[in-house]
């Protein structure tokens, strides 16, 4: 399950909602796993999906996702992880 290139998100989470900027296979599993996280609607959570380039499988998991999410919600701003 490796993937073609590094495991990415960019998320901005603000008052209420949060965006993301990510390439997943699963994107309602993440839309509802970031709204339970943060306490929110899911439909108050944007999900922009990016190409994924070679998933494989690995793309299924959404802990990179979560890195990024805790992340912006900590410092107030948008954050990615690689």
């Amino acid at each position: 399950h490796a993937t073609m290139e590094p495991m990415n998100c960019t998320a901005s989470v603000g008052e209420g909602h949060c965006t993301l900027w990510v390439g997943v296979q699963t994107l309602e599993f993440v839309r509802y796993t970031v709204a339970n996280l943060l306490g929110l609607e899911p439909g108050n959570v944007t999900l922009n999906l990016t190409f994924l380039g070679g998933g494989f499988g690995r793309r299924g998991a959404d802990d990179f996702v979560i890195h990024a999410v805790l992340a912006s919600r900590a410092v107030g701003w948008p954050c990615a992880t690689k």
